[in-house]
């Protein structure tokens, strides 16, 4: 077994009362993957950095504000032709402006959802979760 360790970013945007969070459908696995934007933190770089730089990779955007006080870190497993695979993801939240998104060859398509939408499009419990808790921690720092 192999363990790879990657970081993420929740992206949202706000007018007025209305969040919405950007998913993209990975190009990458062969059943249908809706997932935040994510990728390997290369060799002496921060999880933090290696967040900001794949979230512009994979997205296009390159302003976002993360969000004080909020990294939450996933661990699963996956396979891999036959080798199983340890993944540890750690995520921040970050706001855009820019809804416009210009996709990399690692996604497929991209959709704006409220958290509602969202949560149906995700398959995965733990990204469900995820998401939630960042709704959440949102809703609370609004309050």
């Amino acid at each position: 077994m192999i363990w790879e360790y990657s970081s993420g970013i929740i992206p949202f945007r706000e007018f007025g009362s209305k969040r919405t969070f950007l998913l993209l459908l990975s190009g990458l696995t062969k059943q249908e993957l809706w997932e935040f934007p994510k990728g390997l933190i290369e060799k002496k770089e921060r999880a933090q950095e290696a967040a900001l730089r794949e979230f512009a990779e994979e997205t296009g955007i390159d302003q976002v504000e993360l969000i004080p006080g909020f990294k939450k870190i996933l661990k699963y497993f996956y396979r891999r032709d036959e080798m199983l695979v340890g993944k540890t993801v750690t995520y921040f939240l970050g706001r855009v402006k820019s809804a416009k998104v210009h996709l990399s060859s690692e996604s497929k398509d991209f959709v704006w959802l409220t958290f509602e939408q969202a949560l149906i499009k995700i398959r995965q419990k733990n990204l469900r979760e995820l998401l939630t808790e960042a709704n959440d921690y949102l809703d609370s720092a609004n309050a």
